[in-house]
């Protein structure tokens, strides 16, 4: 109920006139400004509502388009279409992943292929390689390899079968006895050591790949055959010879370091030759990368050995009481030392071809020639004298080196006079 505005009697709600005095009501009307309005908002609304739509159905589109990816070709897709979409960011990301997930493979499939070629020690070995990787990187040289392993054993075969094939060597005073893999053991003042004998040939000498102008250029060089220490020379046989000890690390069947070239050649093969009766000697810096890269066994590996360094070598990541992670540009000499790095004894890695040991890493060696630049001309048995001034040159690496320091073509030269806890080396005889 209400009321009239005009007798103020009540009357229906909805009423439009009054039944007492017969006032006619009018209906209350909105101001045309405020109909305006609202027609605008609505207008607006709909507008708001119809982009909002519009954007849910890219962004579904967006999504759906972005769950479907699974691999980097379809997010390099999705982000031609979407350069700057909501899913842009992890898109770039998925990408960087999905590569750096692809390079890991294709390093373990090539770390994989070098470690079978690394293990072609056999015919059988060299044929499971060929099987496996028939387009491989090392085909050539694991084939080569093959053809020299199974003429090997034809001459093998030859030669059991001709009498006399193996001298008895034998000397009472200096201990002289056959090894039984060609090479010498001699014994002095109770120490046992062993040289083994090095087929003479022809190899190239130095890299032109590692980025150090001292290993270049390479250049053809001929060495005549050899003998050379199966290790390098222990604690154990320089106190032997000398009757003390002049290594920072102890140990009988460690290397012996801490020794200056003035000290091997003034001293200790003096002494060792009036033992022996023999002639030893440094080796020259072309026997010593020959033997290194196993002489007519070798296959071309960065190391002496293979192409995998924890197999045959001591080096600044493996020689501590952890394995150091990281690459050669994480090499820290506070981080070797407080990990206890220091040499290891020796024979306690893989040898190489010729079944020598430690010629990468352990500790570097003396050889008999001064420092010396590289010529392109080509060498027959060379060597290289210095007076007593001259720099002499150290091979192979030692147990703090970089992984690069230790490749068997790596170089240096120090003062004769220096010796250092990391210095070493190996005997040769002719």
């Amino acid at each position: 109920m209400k009321k009239c505005p005009n007798c103020k009697r009540e009357i229906e709600e909805h009423s439009t006139f009054c039944e007492y005095c017969g006032y006619k009501i009018k209906k209350p009307r909105w101001p045309w400004f405020v109909l305006g309005g609202v027609v605008v908002v609505g207008v607006i609304l709909g507008v708001v509502i119809n982009n909002r739509q519009k954007q849910l159905a890219v962004d579904r589109k967006e999504e759906s388009l972005y769950k479907n990816c699974q691999s980097a070709a379809d997010f390099r897709h999705f982000l031609s279409v979407y350069p700057d979409g909501q899913y842009a960011a992890m898109a770039k990301n998925k990408v960087e992943e999905l590569k750096l997930d692809s390079m890991r493979q294709q390093l373990d499939n090539r770390a994989a292929e070098r470690n079978a070629y690394d293990n072609c020690t056999s015919q059988k070995d060299c044929k499971a390689y060929l099987e496996k990787y028939p387009r491989g990187e090392y085909v050539s040289q694991v084939q080569q390899l093959l053809g020299r392993l199974q003429q090997d054993s034809l001459n093998q075969m030859q030669m059991q079968n001709e009498e006399g094939y193996y001298e008895e060597l034998t000397n009472m005073e200096t201990g002289t006895s056959p090894s039984t893999q060609g090479g010498l053991s001699i014994t002095v003042n109770g120490v046992s050591f062993v040289m083994k004998e090095v087929e003479g040939g022809s190899f190239s000498m130095g890299s032109n790949d590692a980025g150090y102008k001292w290993e270049n250029p390479v250049h053809n060089v001929t060495v005549r055959s050899f003998y050379m220490g199966e290790t390098e020379v222990t604690q154990s046989l320089w106190k032997a010879v000398m009757g003390y000890n002049p290594s920072h690390f102890i140990g009988d069947n460690l290397p012996v370091e801490n020794v200056s070239y003035n000290d091997i050649v003034d001293e200790f093969l003096p002494k060792l030759n009036q033992l022996t009766g023999r002639n030893f000697r440094l080796p020259t810096e072309a026997e010593w990368e020959y033997a290194a890269k196993g002489g007519r066994l070798g296959r071309g590996s960065d190391y002496a050995g293979g192409y995998n360094i924890d197999n045959v070598a001591w080096y600044w990541q493996n020689t501590g009481d952890q394995f150091l992670r990281g690459s050669d540009d994480n090499w820290d000499w506070n981080s070797i030392t407080n990990n206890n790095g220091r040499t290891r004894n020796v024979k306690s890695k893989s040898p190489n071809e010729l079944g020598f040991y430690d010629m990468s890493g352990n500790v570097w060696e003396w050889c008999s020639d001064a420092w010396y630049q590289y010529k392109s001309n080509s060498e027959n048995n060379p060597t290289h004298k210095g007076d007593s001034k001259s720099n002499h040159v150290l091979r192979g690496g030692g147990w703090c080196s970089r992984t690069s320091d230790c490749r068997v073509t790596f170089r240096c030269g120090k003062k004769p006079d220096e010796h250092y806890d990391k210095w070493g080396f190996r005997l040769v005889m002719n």
